[in-house]
Protein backbone atom coordinates (compact mmCIF):
# COMPACT_ATOMS: atom_id res chain seq x y z
CA UNK A 1 0.00 0.00 0.00
CA UNK A 2 1.68 3.30 -1.02
CA UNK A 3 1.54 5.55 1.61
CA UNK A 4 -0.56 9.31 0.74
CA UNK A 5 2.20 12.25 0.86
CA UNK A 6 2.04 15.36 3.34
CA UNK A 7 0.45 18.45 1.33
CA UNK A 8 4.27 19.80 2.04
CA UNK A 9 6.03 16.77 0.25
CA UNK A 10 2.96 17.19 -2.58
CA UNK A 11 3.68 20.76 -3.16
CA UNK A 12 7.34 20.62 -3.00
CA UNK A 13 6.99 17.53 -5.33
CA UNK A 14 4.98 19.68 -7.32
CA UNK A 15 7.41 22.95 -7.45
CA UNK A 16 10.43 20.68 -8.18
CA UNK A 17 8.15 18.89 -11.34
CA UNK A 18 7.28 22.33 -12.36
CA UNK A 19 10.93 24.40 -12.22
CA UNK A 20 12.16 20.41 -14.45
CA UNK A 21 9.73 20.96 -17.06
CA UNK A 22 10.25 24.80 -17.37
CA UNK A 23 13.94 23.81 -17.63
CA UNK A 24 13.57 21.64 -20.39
CA UNK A 25 11.34 24.05 -22.14
CA UNK A 26 14.13 26.87 -21.68
CA UNK A 27 17.30 24.81 -22.74
CA UNK A 28 15.00 23.74 -25.61
CA UNK A 29 15.33 27.43 -26.28
CA UNK A 30 18.55 27.64 -26.03
CA UNK A 31 19.48 25.17 -28.37
CA UNK A 32 17.36 26.98 -30.87
CA UNK A 33 19.10 29.75 -30.22
CA UNK A 34 22.50 28.00 -30.95
CA UNK A 35 20.86 26.60 -34.10
CA UNK A 36 20.21 29.96 -35.52
CA UNK A 37 23.17 31.84 -34.24
CA UNK A 38 25.45 28.93 -36.05
CA UNK A 39 23.15 28.73 -39.24
CA UNK A 40 23.66 32.83 -39.56
CA UNK A 41 27.19 32.62 -38.49
CA UNK A 42 27.87 29.90 -41.61
CA UNK A 43 25.73 31.56 -43.55
CA UNK A 44 27.65 35.28 -43.12
CA UNK A 45 31.04 33.49 -43.61
CA UNK A 46 30.16 31.97 -47.27
CA UNK A 47 29.07 35.88 -47.78
CA UNK A 48 31.68 37.49 -46.68
CA UNK A 49 34.30 35.05 -48.40
CA UNK A 50 32.44 35.57 -51.46
CA UNK A 51 32.11 39.60 -51.13
CA UNK A 52 36.38 39.62 -50.00
CA UNK A 53 36.75 37.60 -53.37
CA UNK A 54 34.97 40.33 -55.72
CA UNK A 55 36.84 43.31 -53.64
CA UNK A 56 39.91 41.52 -54.07
CA UNK A 57 39.01 41.29 -58.06
CA UNK A 58 37.56 45.10 -58.70
CA UNK A 59 38.85 46.34 -61.53
CA UNK A 60 37.41 49.73 -60.72
CA UNK A 61 35.86 51.83 -58.44
CA UNK A 62 32.24 50.81 -59.68
CA UNK A 63 32.72 47.35 -58.73
CA UNK A 64 33.74 48.02 -55.59
CA UNK A 65 30.93 50.79 -55.04
CA UNK A 66 28.75 48.40 -56.39
CA UNK A 67 29.30 45.60 -54.07
CA UNK A 68 29.27 47.72 -51.19
CA UNK A 69 25.66 48.39 -51.82
CA UNK A 70 24.86 44.45 -52.15
CA UNK A 71 26.40 44.19 -49.00
CA UNK A 72 24.40 46.49 -47.04
CA UNK A 73 21.21 45.08 -48.74
CA UNK A 74 22.52 41.76 -48.18
CA UNK A 75 23.48 42.17 -44.77
CA UNK A 76 20.20 44.58 -43.64
CA UNK A 77 17.85 41.96 -44.62
CA UNK A 78 19.60 39.51 -42.83
CA UNK A 79 19.75 41.24 -39.85
CA UNK A 80 16.20 41.61 -40.05
CA UNK A 81 15.81 37.89 -40.61
CA UNK A 82 17.89 37.01 -37.64
CA UNK A 83 16.32 39.13 -35.21
CA UNK A 84 12.75 38.62 -36.38
CA UNK A 85 13.32 34.72 -35.77
CA UNK A 86 15.55 35.38 -32.45
CA UNK A 87 12.63 37.01 -31.12
CA UNK A 88 10.42 34.10 -32.31
CA UNK A 89 11.88 31.49 -30.12
CA UNK A 90 12.41 34.02 -27.17
CA UNK A 91 8.24 34.35 -27.53
CA UNK A 92 8.09 30.36 -28.04
CA UNK A 93 10.12 29.73 -25.24
CA UNK A 94 8.53 31.82 -22.53
CA UNK A 95 5.00 30.81 -23.90
CA UNK A 96 6.70 27.03 -23.09
CA UNK A 97 7.74 27.84 -20.52
CA UNK A 98 4.13 29.54 -19.09
CA UNK A 99 2.38 26.27 -20.34
CA UNK A 100 5.02 24.01 -18.18
CA UNK A 101 5.01 26.04 -15.12
CA UNK A 102 1.56 24.65 -14.43
CA UNK A 103 1.40 21.83 -11.42
CA UNK A 104 -1.58 20.39 -12.69
CA UNK A 105 -1.15 18.74 -16.33
CA UNK A 106 -4.60 18.56 -16.86
CA UNK A 107 -4.97 22.28 -17.05
CA UNK A 108 -1.66 23.05 -19.43
CA UNK A 109 -2.89 25.45 -21.72
CA UNK A 110 -6.36 26.12 -20.64
CA UNK A 111 -5.69 28.27 -17.64
CA UNK A 112 -6.67 31.92 -17.83
CA UNK A 113 -2.99 32.81 -17.61
CA UNK A 114 -2.02 30.51 -20.85
CA UNK A 115 -4.60 31.87 -22.71
CA UNK A 116 -4.10 35.70 -21.88
CA UNK A 117 -0.76 35.18 -22.74
CA UNK A 118 -1.50 33.65 -26.25
CA UNK A 119 -4.41 35.73 -27.05
CA UNK A 120 -1.59 38.57 -26.30
CA UNK A 121 0.74 37.33 -28.64
CA UNK A 122 -2.23 36.51 -31.35
CA UNK A 123 -3.28 40.38 -31.16
CA UNK A 124 0.60 41.73 -31.43
CA UNK A 125 0.95 39.36 -34.65
CA UNK A 126 -2.05 40.51 -36.54
CA UNK A 127 -1.45 44.42 -35.07
CA UNK A 128 2.14 43.80 -36.68
CA UNK A 129 1.25 41.97 -39.82
CA UNK A 130 2.02 45.07 -41.89
CA UNK A 131 5.57 45.12 -40.48
CA UNK A 132 5.62 41.37 -39.82
CA UNK A 133 7.67 40.94 -43.01
CA UNK A 134 10.67 42.84 -42.42
CA UNK A 135 11.06 39.74 -40.14
CA UNK A 136 10.22 36.51 -41.80
CA UNK A 137 12.82 35.41 -44.33
CA UNK A 138 12.67 37.22 -47.81
CA UNK A 139 14.38 35.83 -51.18
CA UNK A 140 17.53 37.47 -51.16
CA UNK A 141 19.03 37.71 -54.81
CA UNK A 142 22.15 35.45 -54.86
CA UNK A 143 24.19 38.41 -56.84
CA UNK A 144 28.01 36.95 -56.18
CA UNK A 145 28.37 33.85 -58.42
Amino acid sequence: MIAEQDPWTAWSSQQADAIAKMTDAWLSGAGAVRDLQLETAQQMRSWQAQAWQRAVEAKDVTDLMTLQAELLSFDGAHAGQYWGRLTDIASRTQLEMLKRSRTDPGLVGEDEATQEVSAAWQQWLALTGPWSSLFLPVAVPNVIE
